[in-house]
């Protein structure tokens, strides 16, 4: 008895086979075969697969041929079945492979003798080839640019092969005069640490604008790409009690914003922040005239005990669920008091599903 082992890479043919001397016996494989891919592990649409041969006996050896089927099998390796017409050593994987493993059969013979079919290990999962990133739609910076409120910044919409993972930096930016005095351009800097798809706007933010990119990487490339707009300039901190109601109810010129219905009534309220220059009562009052009475449809208050920023909640209440649900048209008045000093801040009216600035 002796071995030998087909190299399957090396003939074109799917069968090797001599004449079967007379008292040929059954070949008996001593290792299964075993499957080439380039690179070694992988398995995609258009590459080629080998079936490196298993190695048999038999008596006498000369005498045998093997046969070979490549085999499409589910994920997991098994449920197989043959491939039509895949029966050389070589085999190009293609769409209908794409989700399923394959596997290489080999069975040998002496003339009558047939041996029973032995098959290799299954590939990894077929996939189509491994495309680079790209996107088909810019982040957005969400939140309001104010110190002490957070942003948050989306990760877009991206093309490629997945996984896909996404990193992020901040950026603060602001305006440098361009020679000549009458043009200038806007220069970012990355701020050290703000790295994560939030970011809390600081002091250090007071007058300049806020970008954020995203980077988004997968096995073949990485592209980084900014948000789609700067946010507005962050105001700088209030410096008196009337400069912190103004900012608390977000309507001063330079951060001033339209809010939706929907928006109102799906938090429940408005969320804001306070900064307090003392330690004091906060007070806001969001009240309507409706069939000649005054209702309050938002209120708030809070103490501080210390000077600082803080969370504030204008919550809704129920005489104001319903009327910003019924009222196609509704207009506001909003005050603001804080230990003695108190602002009319603003009018705001709904128009099209929407509050808009009226009137100081």
């Amino acid at each position: 008895m002796r071995g030998f082992l087909l190299a399957a890479l090396l003939t074109p043919v799917a069968v090797l086979a001599l004449a079967a001397p007379a008292g040929a016996t059954v070949p008996v494989n001593v290792t299964p075969p075993s499957i080439i891919s380039n690179p070694p592990g992988t398995a995609y649409v258009g590459g080629g697969l080998a079936d490196a041969g298993g190695s048999w006996t038999a008596t006498p050896a000369p005498g045998t041929a093997i046969a070979v089927q490549w085999l499409r099998c589910d994920a997991d390796g098994q449920a197989c079945a043959p491939i039509p017409g895949a029966t050389s050593p070589n085999y190009r994987m293609a769409l209908a492979d794409v989700g399923h493993t394959i596997r290489v059969q080999e069975t040998g013979s002496n003339g009558p003798d047939v041996s029973a079919p032995v098959v290799s290990a299954p590939t990894v999962v077929v996939r189509t080839l491994p495309v680079g990133v790209n996107y088909t739609k810019q982040p957005v910076i969400s939140g309001r640019p104010v110190i002490g409120q957070t942003l948050r910044v989306s990760d877009g919409v991206w093309t490629g092969t997945p996984p896909i993972t996404f990193t992020y930096q901040w950026q603060r930016c602001g305006g440098v005069l361009n020679p000549g005095g009458k043009t200038f351009t806007i220069v970012c800097v990355d701020i050290p640490g703000a790295t994560q798809n939030t970011y809390t706007v600081t002091n250090a933010d007071a007058g300049k604008l806020m970008l954020a990119y995203v980077t988004g990487t997968n096995s073949v490339s990485s592209y980084r790409l900014p948000a789609s707009a700067y946010t507005l300039p962050v105001p700088e901190p209030p410096k008196t009690i009337n400069d912190a109601l103004e900012a608390v109810l977000d309507l001063a010129p330079a951060v001033s914003r339209t809010v939706s219905v929907a928006e109102l009534l799906a938090a429940g309220g408005y969320r804001t922040s306070f900064r307090a220059l003392k330690p004091g009562h906060l007070t806001i009052e969001w009240t309507t005239q409706s069939k000649h009475r005054t209702v309050r449809v938002a209120f708030a208050r809070r103490t501080f005990g210390h000077r600082g920023t803080y969370p504030v909640k204008i919550g809704l209440t129920r005489k104001g669920r319903a009327l910003l649900r019924s009222a196609h048209r509704l207009r506001m008045r909003l005050v603001a008091s804080y230990e003695g000093h108190t602002v009319v801040q603003a009018v705001v009216e709904r128009r099209d599903g929407r509050f808009r600035y009226v009137a100081p």
